[in-house]
């Protein structure tokens, strides 16, 4: 291909996936913020959205457009979880929050120190894909009320059409 493809060429992802074999795409759910972290609390034994905005901590998926199939997928949580105890999972759900699903849990350690920590969610997100449902994703968090840090959340998804 000699010639360079401009945005308003490529309409939709049915012509891009003509010209791309894989579309990576990355969402921070919260972060990155070096150094001492921004969100630091104390987990309750009933999961909860961190801080007091739901909106800073969720991201709405429009799939419900067509993307092609999800070839790979994780959640990765960069913090201290301050305990064993403390637990963060991903969700999906509806406006609200209503339908909420549970994708995934990343249990604590009894550390102090910064840990990376992920889990793969390909088989959830395709399973909105083929069905092309808009769903929100987001994380909460629970514990036994003890201080956490949480300096990332982040979602990484590789889509491509080969891999159906």
């Amino acid at each position: 291909m000699t010639e360079i493809i401009n945005w308003r060429q490529i309409m939709s992802l049915n012509k891009i996936k003509n010209i791309l074999v894989a579309i990576p795409m990355t969402f921070n759910l919260f972060g990155p913020v070096q150094f001492e972290g921004a969100n630091k609390g104390y987990t309750r034994p009933e999961w909860s959205f961190i801080g007091s905005a739901l909106s800073s901590s969720t991201k709405l998926l429009w799939l419900s457009h067509g993307f092609p199939c999800v070839a790979n997928a994780r959640w990765l949580v960069i913090w201290n979880p301050g305990s064993s105890n403390n637990k963060i999972r991903l969700i999906s759900f509806d406006s609200g929050p209503s339908n909420i699903t549970e994708i995934g849990v990343i249990n604590g350690k009894d550390v102090n120190t910064p840990l990376a920590q992920a889990i793969l969610i390909k088989d959830h997100l395709n399973d909105l894909v083929d069905n092309r449902i808009n769903k929100h994703i987001g994380f909460q968090v629970s514990g036994d009320g003890t201080g956490y840090i949480i300096y990332e959340s982040r979602v990484e998804i590789v889509f491509d059409e080969g891999a159906c």
